[in-house]
């Protein structure tokens, strides 16, 4: 028989689901309410603070009121532009009457203006199960938030170019002083005609006056209108003009241009024509230019119809569509100043609208690729919006987020938009855009592809390449971290997560290592949304088959090496999670509770302290007696009365203690009814600081198991554990449970200050570090230890240490 102690030197490993002689020392088969962190160990995860009841109705000057309780669904959006500047944004569903309301981090309602007010939320409009399988996207700009509803496919709009081409000039460019103007026009129904000749006067501008007088003057039914202007005369017609002939004994002193066959060049164009009328500039086959159109811009002001002096631009080409349809078209939640609204592609601030089509046509100028197939994504990439659909990818114009048009046809910019299509036949079902360094990643469920450029983004510089291949979720939106990329994906009825980063063996592709390899069935569900903290190396997962508990992944990766990668989970009492962010190091949280729903928040700083005080007190849904509507002593019963902010959750245990320097001391909790918001304690803490929430547990469950040795555990031979020591730091209470298979369960508390020494005051809370040693007594793999805290005050768990006996039945050779 030996006598050997095995360390466990640290446990902040989190969960492992492997097999007993798989697991590393210190791997918990259960931790929940506890966090594995490298600096303070294993630490009671931090309260869920109470920050305010969302009703949904009642909120002054809201367009669309409604009883938020109703509402069973959500996408959340949180908007961190610094202190001060934080809010939440939700996007409810009912299955047929969404809704979207906006609060700041403290709770407090936004009002929202809708414009325009006819189609009021419809564009957020999923069903309750979409909400957790195609949600809303948004991605905050400045001062404007795009949101994007994937289920919505968006279409050209219905403002066409109604600009006619039934028109023509004839230019006069010589001032001839003999000859005559002759002028032959061919109509399909009047047929041919022609007005009295002009003698050459020596002044184009006189010619032209007299060219306009004769075709106005002549008789029958007249389909023309002539008009000079300057040595041009501009002719309106109705009906379908065939040819119009112009003649001079000088030819090269006239010239005729029928505004829909067009001129070969625009140096042919006059500077005087008839404001804002289109004429088509032919496209030259060699070059590779398209025909274009160009309209008339009169100089300086003008009253319409003007006939003048101007400049011919660049315009969309006749009987083209110039817009995007408003009602399936991302849409905008925009901070005007203060002023938040809520606006579609063609309404509200000029900032955040879609620019129109301006030049081309649907060959030179196309919409976006978009059109026609639902957005999935978007993102913000080098200066440029970025939309997603299923197969491919749309640019805006550089520094122009909202203009996806060119702004002519005739030169080729850096700055244009970019449409891309990725070259791979795997490149479908595209899903997900993310930022990571300089490039762009896309993903589907199955490949990533990397979107770079070496130089400036443009359309003759961009490249897309396949980087990796592993599985992702269609649901959850991966993330970055400093140095990497969270990726989770679909494994049954349950998700996995992969660590995505460039591989350093393979240039131009990505690895991935697979952190829940070790939990393949942790995760519940689907991933629904990731919020990370880099600071803290955390990452907080909502997952869709448990959202009354959010998953805590605690990593650290030191050059690529990962030294630390712990799964946890935090249980929550009458809970559905819709929605996870941080602002700042605080995360916040939409809860549906029986009651309505609730914004709470959870500070995550490695430092975090109440006030006054060197340590949290721990109490979910957490609440000073200054949120209580009223605090009433009663001095014949010697009680006091809080009226809480919220309804009391049935099956919790509600505990008031008094907070601030000299704080931390129970009251005796006499009366907290399940559904009302009364709750009474005896004596009088009416004036009083307290804090008062739910008691919570944090749980640690850790199985003895074989020795280790240089060859793995040794599996023969008999272990008998005796005893095992718990070494602690700043710690207030601790209960260790030893559960043997087939035996009753041993409780060992720890209770804060050890009785009898010098520093031991009762009416003070007492934190310690220290050792606390307990007895086991049973023989590995039979026996469960768990380590628990259902108290208000902190835990601080640094390693521990086992002593046993072990009867070999051999030695290895």
């Amino acid at each position: 028989m030996s006598l050997v102690k095995v360390s466990v030197p640290n446990v902040n490993l989190g969960v492992s689901q492997e097999a007993l002689n798989k697991q590393a020392p210190g791997q918990a088969v259960r931790q929940e309410n506890a966090l594995a962190t490298l600096s303070d160990g294993l630490i009671k995860r931090p309260p869920l603070q109470h920050i305010a009841f969302l009703p949904g109705d009642g909120e002054t000057g809201t367009a669309k009121d409604v009883t938020l309780a109703d509402y069973d669904g959500a996408n959340i959006h949180y908007i961190d532009q610094g202190e001060n500047e934080r809010w939440v944004v939700g996007a409810f569903q009912d299955g047929s009457d969404p809704v979207l309301k906006i609060w700041t981090d403290e709770g407090v309602a936004v009002d929202v203006d809708i414009n325009p007010a006819f189609y009021v939320y419809d564009y957020l409009d999923l069903t309750v199960a979409e909400a957790d399988t195609d949600p809303i996207r948004f991605l905050t700009v400045g001062d404007g938030t795009i949101v994007v509803n994937p289920t919505m496919t968006p279409a050209k709009g219905s403002v066409v170019n109604g600009l006619a081409m039934d028109h023509f000039l004839i230019f006069l460019k010589v001032n001839e002083t003999s000859g005559e103007w002759n002028i032959s026009l061919d109509h399909d129904v009047y047929g041919t005609t022609s007005p009295a000749n002009v003698p050459s006067s020596g002044n184009v501008n006189t010619d032209a006056s007299d060219i306009a007088t004769n075709i106005n003057a002549m008789g029958g039914t007249n389909p023309y209108i002539a008009t000079a202007v300057g040595p041009v005369v501009w002719v309106d017609y109705s009906g379908t003009l065939k040819t119009v002939e112009v003649k001079h004994k000088n030819p090269d002193s006239i010239s005729r241009i029928i505004a829909s066959e067009g001129v070969k060049s625009p140096e042919e164009l006059p500077a005087y024509g008839k404001s804002y009328e289109l004429i088509k500039v032919d496209g030259n086959p060699a070059t590779g230019l398209d025909d274009y159109w160009v309209r008339f811009v009169p100089l300086g002001e003008f009253i319409s119809p003007y006939y003048g002096e101007g400049y011919w631009e660049e315009y969309v080409a006749p009987v083209t569509t110039v817009d995007f349809g408003i009602q399936y078209m991302p849409h905008f939640l925009v901070n005007d100043g203060g002023a938040w609204q809520w606006q579609d592609v063609a309404s509200g601030v000029d900032s955040f609208n879609f620019s129109l089509r301006t030049v081309g046509n649907d060959e030179s100028n196309p919409f976006p690729k978009f059109i026609g197939k639902p957005i999935k994504d978007v993102a913000l990439y080098r200066n440029r919006l970025v939309f997603l659909s299923e197969d491919s990818i749309d640019f805006s114009e550089s520094g122009e987020f909202f203009n996806f048009f060119r702004l002519t046809t005739q030169n080729v910019f850096e700055s244009d938009p970019i449409p891309l299509e990725l070259n791979y036949s795997s490149a479908t079902n595209l899903k997900h855009l993310l930022n990571f360094g300089q490039d762009l990643l896309v993903f589907n469920q199955i490949n990533q592809f990397r979107i770079t450029s070496e130089t400036i983004l443009a359309n003759s510089t961009i490249e897309g390449d396949l980087v990796s291949s592993f599985p992702s979720s269609i649901l959850g939106h991966p993330v970055q971290t400093e140095l990497d990329v969270l990726m989770p994906y679909d494994n049954g009825d349950y998700a996995g997560m992969y660590r995505l980063e460039p591989s350093q063996e393979t240039e131009d592709r990505f690895r991935a290592e697979n952190i829940t390899a070790h939990v393949p069935a942790y995760l519940k569900g689907k991933v629904k949304q990731i919020a990370v903290l880099p600071r803290e190396n955390l990452a907080v997962v909502l997952c869709t088959g448990e959202k009354s508990s959010l998953y805590v992944y605690n990593y650290f990766v030191d050059q690529n090496r990962t030294l630390q990668s712990a799964w946890s989970k935090m249980t929550f009492a009458d809970s559905q999670i819709e929605g996870i962010g941080f602002l700042g190091d605080e995360l916040h949280i939409i809860n549906k509770r029986t009651e309505g729903w609730f914004l709470e928040k959870m500070d995550f700083r490695s430092d975090a302290r109440d006030t006054d005080q060197d340590y949290l007190t721990h109490l979910d849904r957490r609440i000073t007696e200054t949120e209580c509507s009223a605090v009433v002593y009663d001095p014949v019963a010697d009680t006091t009365e809080f009226t809480m902010p919220y309804d009391i959750t049935s099956g919790v245990e509600m505990m008031v203690f008094t907070r601030g320097s000299g704080g931390g001391l129970a009251a005796t909790v006499i009366s907290a009814v399940a559904g009302g918001t009364s709750l009474v304690v005896s004596g009088d803490y009416s004036a009083t600081e307290v804090f008062i929430g739910e008691s919570y547990t944090m749980r640690y469950d850790f199985k003895t198991r074989p020795l280790l040795g240089e060859r793995g555990p040794y599996l023969s031979g008999r272990y008998q554990y005796r005893t095992g020591v718990i070494d602690f730091e700043d710690t207030g209470y601790f209960k260790v449970s030893v559960s043997p298979v087939a035996s009753d369960t041993y409780d060992y508390v720890y209770t804060g200050q050890p009785l009898g020494t010098n520093e031991t005051i009762l009416s003070e809370v007492s934190l310690e570090d220290g050792q606390f040693r307990f007895p086991i007594r049973s023989r590995s793999g039979d026996t469960l230890i768990s380590i628990t805290n259902d108290s208000a005050m902190p835990s601080k768990i640094h390693s521990m240490e086992f002593e046993l006996e072990y009867n070999e039945r051999g030695r290895r050779v």
